[in-house]
């Protein structure tokens, strides 16, 4: 579930939106300019890493336990993603 004790649909609604926000001020779509977008989240949102990491690997790959996050990102593709991301903030919004 996205939906967490320390955080509700409406925070992951928000926190979703964000990350969509940072990948898509992407260029040169990769492994580290991804992790660099992506860190940064948690602290800003005042939120967890994982209410941040969760979130995202759920709705890109539709479970908890995933391979390597940033990578599986990466292999999907930045329109792929990002596509995944805004069809999950739609259905919780």
């Amino acid at each position: 579930s996205l939906v967490t004790k320390q955080v509700d649909s409406s925070k992951v609604r928000e926190i979703l939106i964000a990350v969509v926000k940072e990948i898509e001020l992407i260029d040169n779509y990769g492994l580290e300019e991804l992790h660099n977008k992506i860190e940064k989240l948690p602290e800003q949102l005042g939120v967890k890493v994982g209410a941040v990491y969760l979130p995202i690997r759920i709705a890109v790959l539709g479970k908890k336990a995933t391979p390597p996050l940033f990578e599986s990102l990466v292999v999907l593709g930045k329109s792929e993603t990002l596509r995944r991301l805004r069809e999950t903030v739609e259905l919780l919004g």
